[in-house]
């Protein structure tokens, strides 16, 4: 399967984290798109310096920070996005090499407007593994598409709403103009995955633990709890 992937994360006072976040990129996407949002601690330059070293990494800097999370620069990035599919990563987190390949086929094969998998959450002081809050909720829910109809869309809206362990169909966004709300606060990904849930036919699930959330990071802009 040819790579049609645009991947798109936001940083923000991160310069030592991209080494990290630039070491594990995944060979199966099209094209990273590196935001940063108004650093003032050299991530700018050091995103300059990854991304003049492979074409697929592009770099847009803004100048000031923007109001709240990461609504302003995600939203840019989707208004500029080409390909069919569209993912976000956290410049802190990773994934297993072929999480998004596995995504990509789950959504594609089946026709679904986005995919899902699994996710763990990774200590920050203790490198230790943990369950994130809605495991249990995977307990009921089979590989394979679901149709997103009454009682589906119930099921998954109940899933926390982080984006970065899902690939959504591009059509889907913007035939509904779905994008990240905009304020001075944060939880911006609850909207942004409830209007999806809502305005999508169906999700392909992989219910496999594909990504790694750091949590309890000094400078993060929010915490994890269950």
């Amino acid at each position: 399967m040819t790579p049609r992937v645009h991947l798109y994360t936001v940083c923000w006072d991160e310069a030592d984290m991209l080494g990290f976040f630039f070491r594990h990129y995944d060979p199966f996407v099209e094209r990273y798109v590196v935001y940063d949002d108004g650093s003032t601690d050299g991530t700018p330059e050091r995103i300059r310096a990854f991304c003049a070293q492979d074409s697929r990494f592009v770099p847009v800097l803004l100048e000031e920070n923007s109001p709240g999370g990461v609504a302003t620069p995600a939203n840019v990035g989707l208004d500029r996005a080409t390909s069919p599919w569209v993912g976000f990563v956290d410049g802190d987190d990773w994934a297993e090499p072929d999480m998004f390949e596995k995504l990509l086929r789950a959504a594609a094969d089946t026709g679904a407007d986005l995919s899902m998998c699994k996710y763990s959450e990774v200590d920050d002081a203790t490198g230790q593994p943990e369950e994130p809050a809605d495991a249990r909720r995977w307990d009921s829910v089979s590989p394979g598409p679901h149709r997103l109809d009454p009682e589906g869309t119930k099921t998954f809206l109940r899933f926390i709403a982080v984006p970065w362990r899902k690939l959504y169909r591009r059509e889907l966004l913007d035939e509904h103009s779905i994008r990240f709300p905009v304020s001075d606060g944060f939880f911006e990904d609850n909207p942004f995955h409830w209007f999806a849930i809502v305005s999508a036919r169906s999700i392909a699930v992989v219910p496999e633990v594909l990504c790694y959330h750091r949590v309890a990071r000094a400078g993060q802009t929010m915490a994890t709890a269950s």
